[in-house]
Protein backbone atom coordinates (compact mmCIF):
# COMPACT_ATOMS: atom_id res chain seq x y z
CA UNK A 1 0.00 0.00 0.00
CA UNK A 2 1.20 3.35 -0.56
CA UNK A 3 0.34 6.20 1.99
CA UNK A 4 0.83 9.78 0.14
CA UNK A 5 0.62 12.58 2.07
CA UNK A 6 -1.52 15.60 2.45
CA UNK A 7 -0.73 18.89 4.22
CA UNK A 8 -3.25 20.80 6.37
CA UNK A 9 -2.73 24.36 7.67
CA UNK A 10 -5.69 24.38 10.50
CA UNK A 11 -6.15 27.96 11.66
CA UNK A 12 -8.30 28.45 14.58
CA UNK A 13 -6.75 25.01 16.12
CA UNK A 14 -7.13 26.19 19.78
CA UNK A 15 -10.62 27.08 19.08
CA UNK A 16 -13.28 24.83 20.80
CA UNK A 17 -14.63 23.92 17.31
CA UNK A 18 -11.18 23.41 15.33
CA UNK A 19 -9.40 21.50 18.46
CA UNK A 20 -12.40 19.07 19.51
CA UNK A 21 -14.23 18.40 16.45
CA UNK A 22 -11.97 19.16 13.82
CA UNK A 23 -8.79 17.72 15.03
CA UNK A 24 -9.01 15.45 18.01
CA UNK A 25 -12.72 13.74 16.34
CA UNK A 26 -12.08 14.78 12.80
CA UNK A 27 -7.74 14.60 11.36
CA UNK A 28 -5.89 13.06 14.40
CA UNK A 29 -8.92 10.02 13.96
CA UNK A 30 -8.29 9.46 10.42
CA UNK A 31 -4.23 9.63 11.73
CA UNK A 32 -5.06 6.69 13.96
CA UNK A 33 -7.37 4.73 11.35
CA UNK A 34 -4.27 4.56 8.82
CA UNK A 35 -5.45 7.69 6.56
CA UNK A 36 -8.15 7.76 4.14
CA UNK A 37 -8.71 5.21 1.28
CA UNK A 38 -8.27 6.75 -1.74
CA UNK A 39 -7.67 4.18 -4.02
CA UNK A 40 -7.61 0.54 -3.80
CA UNK A 41 -3.34 0.82 -3.41
CA UNK A 42 -3.13 4.50 -1.82
CA UNK A 43 -4.41 5.73 1.57
CA UNK A 44 -3.84 9.82 2.16
CA UNK A 45 -2.39 10.74 5.53
CA UNK A 46 -3.38 14.33 6.76
CA UNK A 47 -0.46 15.96 8.11
CA UNK A 48 -1.73 18.87 10.08
CA UNK A 49 0.12 22.13 11.04
CA UNK A 50 -1.53 24.19 14.19
CA UNK A 51 -1.76 27.70 13.14
CA UNK A 52 -3.36 30.11 15.79
CA UNK A 53 -1.84 33.39 17.92
CA UNK A 54 -1.37 32.09 21.16
CA UNK A 55 2.18 30.15 21.22
CA UNK A 56 1.46 28.53 24.83
CA UNK A 57 -1.94 26.96 23.66
CA UNK A 58 -0.68 26.06 20.83
CA UNK A 59 2.12 23.90 21.84
CA UNK A 60 0.10 22.64 24.41
CA UNK A 61 -2.21 21.32 21.78
CA UNK A 62 0.26 20.40 19.58
CA UNK A 63 1.60 18.18 22.86
CA UNK A 64 -1.58 16.61 23.22
CA UNK A 65 -1.98 15.54 19.41
CA UNK A 66 0.97 13.43 19.18
CA UNK A 67 3.89 16.32 18.70
CA UNK A 68 2.34 17.88 15.95
CA UNK A 69 3.88 21.38 14.09
CA UNK A 70 2.39 24.42 15.00
CA UNK A 71 3.11 27.99 14.01
CA UNK A 72 1.06 31.65 14.93
CA UNK A 73 2.59 32.74 11.52
CA UNK A 74 -0.25 32.45 9.08
CA UNK A 75 2.26 33.74 6.25
CA UNK A 76 4.48 30.62 7.45
CA UNK A 77 1.76 27.92 6.70
CA UNK A 78 0.71 29.46 3.58
CA UNK A 79 4.33 29.41 1.79
CA UNK A 80 4.95 26.06 3.43
CA UNK A 81 4.82 23.82 -0.45
CA UNK A 82 4.14 20.40 1.99
CA UNK A 83 0.73 22.48 2.67
CA UNK A 84 -2.13 21.63 0.59
CA UNK A 85 -5.24 22.27 1.83
CA UNK A 86 -5.67 25.49 4.30
CA UNK A 87 -8.93 25.04 6.74
CA UNK A 88 -10.68 28.11 8.48
CA UNK A 89 -12.02 27.10 11.92
CA UNK A 90 -11.14 30.86 13.78
CA UNK A 91 -13.99 31.79 16.26
CA UNK A 92 -15.57 34.83 17.29
CA UNK A 93 -14.24 36.37 20.45
CA UNK A 94 -17.64 37.29 21.65
CA UNK A 95 -18.53 33.35 21.03
CA UNK A 96 -16.37 31.94 23.62
CA UNK A 97 -17.22 30.49 27.21
CA UNK A 98 -16.50 28.11 29.46
CA UNK A 99 -16.55 24.19 28.15
CA UNK A 100 -13.91 22.81 30.87
CA UNK A 101 -10.69 22.00 30.78
CA UNK A 102 -9.58 20.97 27.36
CA UNK A 103 -6.40 18.91 28.15
CA UNK A 104 -6.09 17.40 31.35
CA UNK A 105 -2.66 16.98 30.94
CA UNK A 106 -2.35 20.89 30.06
CA UNK A 107 -0.91 22.72 33.34
CA UNK A 108 -3.87 24.99 34.74
CA UNK A 109 -1.66 28.21 34.46
CA UNK A 110 -1.77 27.75 30.62
CA UNK A 111 -4.82 26.81 29.98
CA UNK A 112 -6.49 27.30 33.21
CA UNK A 113 -10.34 26.00 32.93
CA UNK A 114 -10.80 26.67 29.15
CA UNK A 115 -8.24 26.64 26.40
CA UNK A 116 -10.33 28.30 23.87
CA UNK A 117 -8.30 30.91 21.98
CA UNK A 118 -9.73 34.30 20.77
CA UNK A 119 -10.11 34.04 16.88
CA UNK A 120 -11.22 36.86 15.00
CA UNK A 121 -13.79 36.03 12.26
CA UNK A 122 -13.57 38.93 10.38
CA UNK A 123 -9.84 37.85 9.23
CA UNK A 124 -11.52 34.19 7.90
CA UNK A 125 -11.89 36.08 4.34
CA UNK A 126 -8.71 37.69 4.06
CA UNK A 127 -6.93 34.12 5.16
CA UNK A 128 -9.30 32.50 2.96
CA UNK A 129 -8.07 34.92 -0.03
CA UNK A 130 -4.52 34.43 1.08
CA UNK A 131 -4.68 31.16 0.77
CA UNK A 132 -6.36 30.95 -2.94
CA UNK A 133 -3.84 33.23 -3.48
CA UNK A 134 -1.19 30.75 -2.30
CA UNK A 135 -2.37 28.22 -4.47
CA UNK A 136 -4.05 25.96 -1.58
CA UNK A 137 -6.98 23.97 -1.52
CA UNK A 138 -9.59 25.70 1.15
CA UNK A 139 -12.01 24.43 3.31
CA UNK A 140 -13.92 26.72 5.69
CA UNK A 141 -16.38 26.66 8.74
CA UNK A 142 -19.84 27.89 8.78
CA UNK A 143 -20.62 31.10 7.64
CA UNK A 144 -17.06 31.88 5.39
CA UNK A 145 -17.60 35.23 5.20
CA UNK A 146 -19.57 37.91 6.71
CA UNK A 147 -21.47 38.75 3.49
CA UNK A 148 -23.03 36.41 1.60
CA UNK A 149 -21.54 38.17 -1.75
CA UNK A 150 -18.11 37.57 -0.44
CA UNK A 151 -18.92 33.95 -0.13
CA UNK A 152 -20.20 33.77 -3.45
CA UNK A 153 -16.69 35.68 -5.04
CA UNK A 154 -14.56 32.91 -2.82
CA UNK A 155 -16.44 30.48 -4.44
CA UNK A 156 -15.34 31.88 -8.01
CA UNK A 157 -12.13 32.78 -7.48
CA UNK A 158 -11.54 29.54 -6.11
CA UNK A 159 -12.76 27.71 -9.20
CA UNK A 160 -10.66 30.33 -11.99
CA UNK A 161 -7.56 29.23 -10.12
CA UNK A 162 -8.76 25.50 -10.48
CA UNK A 163 -8.74 25.00 -6.63
CA UNK A 164 -11.09 22.90 -4.81
CA UNK A 165 -12.77 24.69 -2.45
CA UNK A 166 -15.53 23.49 0.46
CA UNK A 167 -17.65 24.12 3.48
CA UNK A 168 -18.25 22.41 6.95
CA UNK A 169 -21.85 21.13 6.55
CA UNK A 170 -21.14 18.25 9.26
CA UNK A 171 -25.26 17.59 9.50
CA UNK A 172 -25.33 15.74 6.01
CA UNK A 173 -22.60 13.23 7.64
CA UNK A 174 -24.81 12.21 10.50
CA UNK A 175 -26.24 8.97 9.72
CA UNK A 176 -29.36 9.27 10.38
CA UNK A 177 -29.81 12.24 8.03
CA UNK A 178 -27.20 9.94 5.39
CA UNK A 179 -29.84 7.20 6.12
CA UNK A 180 -33.01 9.56 5.52
CA UNK A 181 -30.92 10.75 1.93
CA UNK A 182 -30.66 7.22 0.82
CA UNK A 183 -34.32 6.62 1.81
CA UNK A 184 -35.17 10.02 -0.66
CA UNK A 185 -32.31 8.64 -3.32
CA UNK A 186 -34.18 5.13 -3.90
CA UNK A 187 -37.65 6.40 -4.13
CA UNK A 188 -38.53 4.96 -1.05
CA UNK A 189 -41.21 8.03 0.31
CA UNK A 190 -43.02 7.97 -3.65
CA UNK A 191 -43.93 11.67 -3.89
CA UNK A 192 -42.40 13.64 -0.62
CA UNK A 193 -46.01 15.28 0.73
CA UNK A 194 -44.70 17.24 3.93
CA UNK A 195 -41.83 17.42 6.68
CA UNK A 196 -41.69 18.25 9.82
CA UNK A 197 -38.72 19.01 12.30
CA UNK A 198 -37.95 20.07 15.84
CA UNK A 199 -34.88 21.30 17.04
CA UNK A 200 -33.73 22.40 20.31
CA UNK A 201 -33.75 21.87 24.47
CA UNK A 202 -34.13 23.90 27.29
CA UNK A 203 -30.55 26.16 28.42
CA UNK A 204 -32.16 27.40 31.50
CA UNK A 205 -33.33 30.75 33.07
CA UNK A 206 -34.15 32.66 36.11
CA UNK A 207 -32.24 33.89 38.73
CA UNK A 208 -29.26 31.49 39.58
CA UNK A 209 -29.84 29.29 36.94
CA UNK A 210 -26.51 28.82 35.31
CA UNK A 211 -27.21 28.22 31.76
CA UNK A 212 -25.44 25.62 29.55
CA UNK A 213 -25.02 27.82 26.42
CA UNK A 214 -22.76 30.58 25.45
CA UNK A 215 -24.53 33.87 26.60
CA UNK A 216 -23.75 35.54 23.35
CA UNK A 217 -26.03 33.57 21.59
CA UNK A 218 -29.01 35.56 23.59
CA UNK A 219 -27.51 38.92 22.33
CA UNK A 220 -28.72 40.17 18.59
CA UNK A 221 -26.23 42.71 19.07
CA UNK A 222 -23.51 40.11 18.94
CA UNK A 223 -25.14 37.98 16.55
CA UNK A 224 -27.06 35.00 18.48
CA UNK A 225 -30.34 34.49 18.11
CA UNK A 226 -31.12 30.91 17.07
CA UNK A 227 -32.19 32.18 13.70
CA UNK A 228 -29.10 33.27 12.49
CA UNK A 229 -27.45 30.04 15.18
CA UNK A 230 -29.90 27.05 13.55
CA UNK A 231 -32.02 27.82 10.33
CA UNK A 232 -28.11 28.71 8.48
CA UNK A 233 -27.55 24.97 9.35
CA UNK A 234 -31.14 23.95 8.39
CA UNK A 235 -31.22 25.77 4.53
CA UNK A 236 -28.37 22.77 3.60
CA UNK A 237 -30.18 20.29 5.31
CA UNK A 238 -33.51 21.46 3.38
CA UNK A 239 -32.27 22.11 0.59
CA UNK A 240 -29.90 19.20 0.08
CA UNK A 241 -32.05 16.48 1.53
CA UNK A 242 -36.11 17.65 -0.13
CA UNK A 243 -35.18 20.73 -2.87
CA UNK A 244 -34.96 24.37 -3.28
CA UNK A 245 -36.59 27.03 -1.03
CA UNK A 246 -38.67 29.14 -2.57
CA UNK A 247 -40.68 30.99 0.35
CA UNK A 248 -41.19 30.82 3.73
CA UNK A 249 -43.23 32.24 7.06
CA UNK A 250 -41.31 32.98 10.24
CA UNK A 251 -42.49 34.04 13.79
CA UNK A 252 -39.90 34.53 16.41
CA UNK A 253 -40.26 34.85 19.96
CA UNK A 254 -38.28 35.65 23.30
CA UNK A 255 -39.88 33.68 25.50
CA UNK A 256 -37.76 34.02 28.19
CA UNK A 257 -36.46 37.53 28.70
CA UNK A 258 -33.76 37.65 31.52
CA UNK A 259 -31.04 34.67 31.57
CA UNK A 260 -27.92 34.39 33.38
CA UNK A 261 -24.68 35.11 31.64
CA UNK A 262 -21.38 33.17 32.02
CA UNK A 263 -20.79 34.72 35.18
CA UNK A 264 -24.06 33.70 36.73
CA UNK A 265 -25.18 37.70 36.23
CA UNK A 266 -29.04 37.76 35.42
CA UNK A 267 -29.08 40.13 32.00
CA UNK A 268 -31.86 40.92 29.65
CA UNK A 269 -31.95 39.14 26.43
CA UNK A 270 -32.14 40.78 23.49
CA UNK A 271 -32.38 37.97 20.90
CA UNK A 272 -35.24 35.50 20.62
CA UNK A 273 -34.87 32.24 21.92
CA UNK A 274 -37.62 30.13 19.63
CA UNK A 275 -38.55 30.87 16.09
CA UNK A 276 -41.48 28.72 14.04
CA UNK A 277 -41.38 28.76 10.36
CA UNK A 278 -42.96 26.85 7.82
CA UNK A 279 -40.57 26.58 4.32
CA UNK A 280 -42.57 25.85 0.86
CA UNK A 281 -40.28 23.75 -1.12
CA UNK A 282 -39.91 22.84 -4.70
CA UNK A 283 -42.48 20.48 -5.86
CA UNK A 284 -45.12 21.01 -3.42
CA UNK A 285 -43.39 20.34 -0.35
CA UNK A 286 -44.04 22.08 2.69
CA UNK A 287 -41.86 21.70 5.90
CA UNK A 288 -43.06 22.96 8.93
CA UNK A 289 -40.09 23.66 11.74
CA UNK A 290 -39.91 24.22 15.64
CA UNK A 291 -36.70 25.47 16.67
CA UNK A 292 -36.17 26.32 20.70
CA UNK A 293 -34.10 27.46 23.08
CA UNK A 294 -36.98 27.39 26.12
CA UNK A 295 -38.79 23.52 25.21
CA UNK A 296 -37.96 20.55 27.20
CA UNK A 297 -37.72 17.94 24.76
CA UNK A 298 -40.35 14.46 24.41
CA UNK A 299 -38.33 12.77 21.35
CA UNK A 300 -35.26 10.32 21.71
CA UNK A 301 -33.16 13.19 19.86
CA UNK A 302 -32.72 16.73 19.82
CA UNK A 303 -32.83 17.44 16.36
CA UNK A 304 -35.99 15.50 14.25
CA UNK A 305 -37.60 14.94 10.66
CA UNK A 306 -40.74 13.78 10.74
CA UNK A 307 -41.30 12.81 6.52
CA UNK A 308 -44.50 11.79 4.59
CA UNK A 309 -44.16 10.53 1.39
CA UNK A 310 -47.40 8.71 -0.55
CA UNK A 311 -45.18 5.49 -0.35
CA UNK A 312 -43.92 5.57 3.45
CA UNK A 313 -42.52 7.88 5.87
CA UNK A 314 -39.37 7.94 7.96
CA UNK A 315 -38.78 9.88 11.54
CA UNK A 316 -35.17 10.64 11.22
CA UNK A 317 -32.57 12.34 14.25
CA UNK A 318 -28.94 12.83 13.76
CA UNK A 319 -27.83 9.39 14.61
CA UNK A 320 -30.63 6.63 13.79
CA UNK A 321 -34.05 6.56 11.62
CA UNK A 322 -36.65 5.04 11.42
CA UNK A 323 -39.65 4.16 8.51
CA UNK A 324 -43.11 2.57 8.04
CA UNK A 325 -43.99 1.68 4.49
CA UNK A 326 -47.62 1.83 3.42
CA UNK A 327 -47.92 -1.17 3.41
CA UNK A 328 -46.78 -1.38 7.32
CA UNK A 329 -49.30 1.75 8.13
CA UNK A 330 -52.26 0.44 10.52
CA UNK A 331 -55.81 1.76 10.15
CA UNK A 332 -56.73 4.57 12.33
CA UNK A 333 -59.32 4.08 14.68
CA UNK A 334 -61.16 7.33 16.32
CA UNK A 335 -63.36 6.43 18.95
CA UNK A 336 -61.89 9.25 21.97
CA UNK A 337 -64.08 7.12 24.36
CA UNK A 338 -62.35 4.31 24.60
CA UNK A 339 -58.26 3.84 24.87
CA UNK A 340 -56.34 3.35 21.52
CA UNK A 341 -55.01 -0.08 20.76
CA UNK A 342 -52.73 0.56 18.95
CA UNK A 343 -48.94 0.94 19.82
CA UNK A 344 -48.07 3.68 16.79
CA UNK A 345 -44.57 3.54 17.94
CA UNK A 346 -43.79 -0.14 17.72
CA UNK A 347 -45.10 -0.13 14.15
CA UNK A 348 -42.13 1.43 12.96
CA UNK A 349 -38.77 0.11 11.95
CA UNK A 350 -34.83 1.46 12.43
CA UNK A 351 -33.28 1.44 9.21
CA UNK A 352 -30.40 -0.04 7.72
CA UNK A 353 -27.40 2.09 8.22
CA UNK A 354 -25.32 -0.22 6.20
CA UNK A 355 -25.91 1.07 2.59
CA UNK A 356 -25.96 5.01 3.73
CA UNK A 357 -22.84 5.22 6.24
CA UNK A 358 -19.69 4.10 4.34
CA UNK A 359 -17.91 1.93 7.00
CA UNK A 360 -14.57 3.83 7.22
CA UNK A 361 -14.41 6.46 8.62
CA UNK A 362 -15.25 6.16 12.22
CA UNK A 363 -17.02 6.81 14.37
CA UNK A 364 -17.38 10.65 14.07
CA UNK A 365 -19.35 12.77 11.81
CA UNK A 366 -16.58 14.88 11.31
CA UNK A 367 -13.82 12.01 10.22
CA UNK A 368 -16.63 11.70 7.76
CA UNK A 369 -16.98 14.61 6.08
CA UNK A 370 -12.53 15.11 6.46
CA UNK A 371 -12.55 11.84 4.53
CA UNK A 372 -15.21 13.21 1.92
CA UNK A 373 -13.21 16.52 1.52
CA UNK A 374 -9.64 15.03 1.19
CA UNK A 375 -10.51 12.69 -1.50
CA UNK A 376 -11.69 15.28 -3.60
CA UNK A 377 -8.67 17.80 -2.58
CA UNK A 378 -6.51 15.28 -3.54
CA UNK A 379 -7.50 14.60 -6.93
CA UNK A 380 -8.38 17.96 -7.89
CA UNK A 381 -12.52 17.16 -8.22
CA UNK A 382 -14.75 19.68 -7.82
CA UNK A 383 -16.23 19.64 -3.87
CA UNK A 384 -20.43 19.47 -4.07
CA UNK A 385 -20.49 21.38 -0.55
CA UNK A 386 -18.97 24.82 -1.80
CA UNK A 387 -18.51 27.73 0.29
CA UNK A 388 -21.50 29.24 -1.96
CA UNK A 389 -23.60 27.26 0.39
CA UNK A 390 -22.70 29.64 3.14
CA UNK A 391 -24.28 32.50 0.67
CA UNK A 392 -27.01 31.18 0.18
CA UNK A 393 -27.58 30.26 4.21
CA UNK A 394 -26.92 33.55 4.85
CA UNK A 395 -29.72 34.66 1.84
CA UNK A 396 -32.21 31.89 4.03
CA UNK A 397 -31.64 33.42 7.55
CA UNK A 398 -31.84 37.11 6.19
CA UNK A 399 -35.24 35.99 4.81
CA UNK A 400 -36.23 34.67 7.93
CA UNK A 401 -35.63 37.70 10.34
CA UNK A 402 -37.52 39.61 8.01
CA UNK A 403 -40.50 38.12 7.21
CA UNK A 404 -40.90 37.64 11.59
CA UNK A 405 -39.86 41.76 11.25
CA UNK A 406 -43.00 42.39 8.59
CA UNK A 407 -45.20 39.65 9.77
CA UNK A 408 -45.94 38.05 6.98
CA UNK A 409 -44.84 34.98 3.91
CA UNK A 410 -42.02 36.52 1.64
CA UNK A 411 -40.50 34.33 -1.34
CA UNK A 412 -36.35 32.80 -0.95
CA UNK A 413 -34.77 34.49 -3.94
CA UNK A 414 -33.24 32.01 -5.81
CA UNK A 415 -29.79 30.77 -4.84
CA UNK A 416 -27.32 32.61 -7.34
CA UNK A 417 -24.38 29.69 -7.43
CA UNK A 418 -24.76 26.97 -5.20
CA UNK A 419 -23.74 23.36 -5.76
CA UNK A 420 -26.12 20.59 -5.89
CA UNK A 421 -24.93 18.38 -3.67
CA UNK A 422 -24.71 14.72 -3.77
CA UNK A 423 -25.35 11.97 -0.99
CA UNK A 424 -21.42 11.91 0.61
CA UNK A 425 -19.34 9.27 -0.60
Amino acid sequence: MTVQSIGIAVNGATSRIGYWQHMQRGLAELVRGGGVPLTNNIHLMPKPLLVGQNADLLQAAAKALGGLAWTTELDTALSDPQIDVYFDAQTDPESQADYGTLLASVPDDVYHSVLLEQHDTGGRLRALERALGAGKHILSELPATPRPEDALRLGQLAREHELVEGLIVEKLFMPGIMALKNLIDTGYFGHILSVRSEFGFWTGSGPGARTNWPDWKYRSEKGGGIVRGAVIHWQYLLEVLFGQIESLACRTATHISQRADDHGDVREVTAEDAAYITFDISDGIVVQSNFSWASRPYRNELTVFHVDGTLGSAVAGLRHCYTQSATETPPAIWNPDRPDPTHYRELWTEASMSKAVPSFPAPHVYCRQWADYLRHAATNTPYPYGIDLSARGQQVVATALQSADLARRLAVPPPQAVHQADRPS
